[in-house]
């Protein structure tokens, strides 16, 4: 096969081109009024040729630098840039085992020999590749190669520092039976071992302590006092780093038993074993034995409580690893539980409640865990069975909810809940109040007349679904309580989130006005326990202070209209949302 050779000689009159094998020749030629280009091809050129040298054939015993050469030429001339690889039966290379050569077409490697080797070559230029045929032997002083022929097996490979590795040496004479005399082994680290009366087949152990590339050196002094030497190259790498792991469940019941897997593993490829023992952290422990890979094995509590499991692995090198895991170990009860999160509204706070009951029929207590399937989640306690939490959803979608309980005596459970959000609607109908508000003219107790024209308008969020007015209090509980924005209250900096309202006919015209405040989360207001009295005010105490209001007083059997608003207060009216009114016949 043809090897490359690429040179451009640019002119202004002539280009030539050479290609392996061939030679192309491009000519432009000067015309009268244009130019003519003619292409002519050459025969094709000789094949490249690679010969070897040495700087010598023989090296002293214990080794040497030997420089190899590589020349390269192709018709006589020499061939720069091309690349040589160079390759020997033993010794070492020291630096690139490959190189370009140069101006001269001459590639140079240099090689450590230490015993006989052979060394050849090949020629690598444009994907084409071209061998030598000739071998170039390289002798040691006193040392006769060939006649007898060695084999090397180890034990694991690769060879890890600080592991023991095990070398099967086997001499065969080249009539195919066994050689004998005294065996030497050089391994390469500066540590030997003489085997006295080899017969055919040896085993040696050797430890290595650092990483790196060794030539194990195998020399065999025969009865006739002839010797043969072979030479073997053996990597070294870092200790294979041992890793034991331990999972097993997080719980497990009481008496019944729970699995664990121990897995061991290695920075290599092959599969890690050691000895394997555990503590099981319960006073009990198991030694396992021998693992290869992984191994389960299980065990079973027979208290409650939390226990911590070690396991332990030692490596046939006498490296100890170690891991850990936790178990906890439960009561033998099933816990279920229910959840309430009522017809919650997007961007509205809504109040969800826990129903947690024990198949034991013992109060449950404990601590459960709530993710609102939005990415936030809270934690409540669960008291006699019970527990409450508010959130607000953002966007309209339907939720999985998931609750992970786990009582006081440790039992756990778990259940998912699917919650639809829907889009808060703009209620706002005359219809849908027991009375036209847009009848009513409010007034804001002792402000004087406002402009409260808008109140009609708020949005219907809270149901109001009965009043009850008693001597002493009037109750108005609604579905939105503890929701609305909170604000201290002007003068006491007490917090509060609503007012309740009052809505009269005086002298035939419909009235309304707030007549207190409502706490957070609150229902009740205080009245005169002591009706009826001269007027609204001395009955919903200091409040309603302006007309008509202040010389009102409500009649038993006469209609009124009650309903609770968010904070009505100028510049605390954030929230601008409402209960309906409802209708109530004053019982006293």
């Amino acid at each position: 096969m043809g090897f490359a050779r690429v040179a451009a000689l640019h002119d202004s009159r002539r280009i030539s081109r050479m290609l392996v094998g061939s030679l192309l020749f491009l000519a432009v030629l000067p015309a009268t009024g244009c130019e003519k280009i003619k292409e002519l091809v050459a025969p094709p050129l000789a094949a490249p040729q690679l010969t070897l040298a040495a700087s010598r054939s023989s090296v002293p015993t214990g080794g040497a630098d030997v420089e190899i050469s590589g020349t390269v030429t192709q018709g006589g001339a020499p061939v720069a840039g091309t690349t040589v690889q160079f390759s020997a039966t033993a010794g070492e290379f020291i630096g690139n085992a490959s190189a370009a050569t140069d101006d001269s077409g001459v590639a140079r490697v240099t090689l450590r020999v230490t015993v006989p080797t052979s060394v050849s070559a090949s020629l690598v230029a444009q994907g084409v590749s071209l061998s030598t045929s000739e071998q170039l032997p390289i002798t040691v002083d006193g040392v006769t190669p060939g006649s007898i022929r060695f084999s090397l097996e180890q034990s694991h490979d690769p060879v890890e520092v600080g592991t023991p590795v095990t070398f099967t040496i086997e001499a065969l004479n080249s009539d195919g039976s066994g050689a004998s005399g005294n065996l030497l082994v050089g391994f390469g680290d500066g540590g030997q071992e003489r085997v006295r009366d080899f017969r055919r087949r040896a085993k040696v152990e050797h430890t290595y302590r650092e990483s790196s590339r060794f030539n194990v050196v195998v020399s065999l002094e025969q009865p006739d006092s002839s010797s043969s030497e072979q030479a073997f190259g053996i990597k070294v790498v870092a200790a294979d780093e041992l890793q034991v792991t331990v999972t097993g469940p997080e719980e497990v019941r009481i008496r019944e038993p729970g699995k664990f897997t121990i897995a061991l593993t290695a920075s290599s490829a092959r599969k890690a074993s050691a000895e394997v023992s555990v503590d099981w952290g319960d006073g009990r422990t198991h030694k396992i034995g021998d693992v290869v890979g992984k191994t389960t094995v299980e065990h079973t509590y027979r208290d409650t409580g939390s226990y911590q499991v070690k396991v332990e692995a030692i490596d046939s090198a006498g490296r100890v690893k170690r891991d850990t895991a936790r178990v906890r170990v439960a009561e033998r009860i099933d816990v279920s539980i229910s959840l309430d999160a009522g017809q919650p509204v997007a961007g509205e706070k809504e109040l969800l409640t826990l129903s947690v009951t024990r198949s034991d029929r013992s109060v449950a207590r404990g601590e459960a865990v709530v993710s609102f399937g939005d990415g936030s989640s809270a934690r409540v306690t669960v008291a006699q069975g019970r527990g409450e939490v508010e959130h607000r959803w953002s966007d309209v979608s339907t939720y999985t909810v998931q609750v992970d309980y786990t009582d006081n005596s440790g039992a756990t459970a778990a259940k998912n809940f699917s919650v639809k959000v829907e889009e808060e609607e703009d209620t706002y109908t005359g219809g849908g109040d027991d009375i036209d508000l847009r009848t009513v003219k409010f007034v804001h107790f002792n402000q004087g007349w406002i402009d409260a024209t808008n109140i009609p308008s708020w949005k219907v969020t809270s149901q109001l679904s009965s009043v009850s007015v008693s001597p002493g209090q009037i109750c108005m509980p609604h579905s939105k309580a503890g929701q609305w924005s909170v604000f201290p209250e002007p003068g006491s900096g007490v917090r509060v989130e609503g007012n309740p309202y009052i809505i009269a006919n005086i002298n035939g015209q419909w009235y309304g006005a707030f007549f207190e405040w409502m706490e957070v989360n609150g229902r009740c207001k205080s009245m005169s326990s002591n009706p009826p009295a001269s007027t609204t005010a001395t009955q919903m105490p200091n409040h309603i202070h302006v007309a008509p209001f202040n010389t009102w007083v409500p009649k038993k059997g006469e209609t009124v209209y009650i309903m609770v608003t968010s904070l009505a207060w100028p510049g605390l009216d954030v929230d601008h949302e409402r209960t309906r009114a409802v209708k109530v016949i004053w019982p006293y």
